[in-house]
């Protein structure tokens, strides 16, 4: 998913380069897509600076975490979360 974010974010760029006039539900699709990408690079960000931290490959962890998300995120803080009802 965040693959095609990042795709439909540069399509954005392409468009606004290019003046080009987008209808209303790309636009939308446009805003959750960089939701998307700021929370996940939020999560990165966190991730990076637990690496530096515990002196673990940071980068590795930013770019692994930054595609896979909150439960990578929570997996790396050693937090199990229970599914089971």
């Amino acid at each position: 998913m965040m693959i095609a974010a990042l795709i439909v974010q540069f399509i954005n760029v392409y468009a606004i380069l290019n003046h080009q006039k987008l209808p209303f539900f790309m636009i939308v699709i446009f805003w959750v897509a960089g939701l998307g990408l700021l929370i996940h690079l939020i999560e990165a960000i966190l991730a990076f600076f637990y690496g530096l931290f515990y002196r673990k490959n940071s980068v590795k962890l930013g770019i692994y975490i930054f595609f896979t998300g909150t439960i990578s995120l929570l997996e790396l803080f050693g937090i199990n979360p229970d599914f089971k009802n």
